[in-house]
């Protein structure tokens, strides 16, 4: 690992942030790491960056002191959305299903490594006078139960027809959260489900897995 970064010593908080910018722009951690460096800092302050369409990518190694949160540097993982203005470059909660999914996913997969980490938004922090992330993280985890473990697929018998499905949760509300979730793409389960909205999908409903 280069010199140039301080090894992280504890982990208390995952913290969300948004990139600050217009839904358009399809930008990643190249992008952001640039923008950091002209700011005069050693690398990209982020440890990782969710892109629009739902790609994960590696910013800063993640056993590393990030520059995200002022005060907090030291003991948190930084994790950033790409997105969260409108055209006016005013705070908007404009993220893809594909990013949620992928977020809900990393913080899961974080959480894991990290068990007793706090999850929050970056305006979560005293004295922090941003909207970023855009939207209120904390309220999001409680909706959708980003934490709570998915239930195996669901076997029925129709007519000695074996079917298998899937139960959409509110910890995998997506098909694009389905997908990842049982090794799948989400246009294969929208091939196997033409009759469903993905856009209209509620907790409790079955979705057929691809033969």
């Amino acid at each position: 690992m280069s010199s140039m970064f301080t090894v992280r010593k504890s982990t208390a908080y995952l913290v969300v942030h948004c990139s600050a910018t217009q839904p358009k722009m399809d930008i990643g951690a190249k992008e952001i790491r640039q923008w950091h460096r002209e700011k005069g800092w050693i690398d990209i302050g982020y440890h990782f960056v969710i892109r629009r369409d739902g790609k994960v990518e590696i910013g800063r190694p993640e056993n590393v002191v990030g520059a995200h949160v002022e005060n907090h540097n030291s003991n948190s993982i930084g994790i950033c959305l790409v997105g969260g203005v409108d055209a006016n470059l005013k705070p908007e909660n404009n993220f893809t299903p594909a990013q949620f999914a992928a977020l809900a996913l990393k913080l899961h997969e974080l959480k894991q490594k990290y068990p007793n980490v706090t999850v929050q938004g970056h305006r979560d922090f005293p004295g922090v006078k941003k909207d970023c992330p855009s939207f209120d993280t904390r309220k999001w985890i409680k909706d959708t139960g980003v934490f709570t473990e998915t239930a195996e697929p669901i076997k029925l018998d129709n007519d000695g027809l074996i079917i298998r499905c899937i139960e959409v949760t509110a910890a995998n509300p997506t098909l694009f959260s389905l997908a990842k979730r049982f090794g799948y793409t989400a246009a294969e389960l929208q091939k196997a489900n033409p009759f469903v909205d993905p856009t209209q999908l509620k907790v409790g409903q079955l979705i057929r897995l691809p033969d």
